[in-house]
């Protein structure tokens, strides 16, 4: 009876392990860069996977790497530029172009991310 309860201990061990194999060969690292819509590099550029806290930011030259599972959506954030989300396909090359954030008067806007815990909020602050 022992050995029965220990076969199907390790049965289901197997199982579990196969499942998280699985998990872990979907995930992939996407490398890009971002860009104005001018086509100058932006550095500093937050990289976050949506709805969590795990992230990324470009380097001097507006290039970054991220590991994240296939159809993950990303979301690229900087002070002035327009929220871009981007849904991770079989590409490991994802690239993006994001576009200033301006008001009807066409004045630049700047944003200032904040995160207190688990919960994040974006506040936009006007140009005078």
């Amino acid at each position: 009876m022992e050995k029965l309860v220990s076969k199907k201990w390790m049965m289901t061990l197997l199982v579990v392990m196969g499942f998280g194999l699985s998990a872990v060969a979907q995930a992939k690292e996407i490398a890009g860069r971002v860009f104005d819509d001018k086509g100058n590099t932006l550095p500093n550029v937050t990289i976050m996977i949506k709805g969590t806290l795990y992230g990324t930011t470009t380097n001097s030259n507006g290039e970054y790497r991220i590991v994240v599972p296939r159809g993950t959506t990303l979301v690229y954030t900087l002070s002035g530029m327009k929220i871009h989300e981007e849904i991770v396909g079989d590409s490991n090359v994802v690239n993006v172009i994001m576009e200033e954030e301006t008001d009807d008067q066409g004045r630049l806007l700047f944003m200032q991310r904040c995160v207190y815990g688990k919960v994040g909020m974006i506040v936009a602050i006007k140009e005078d």
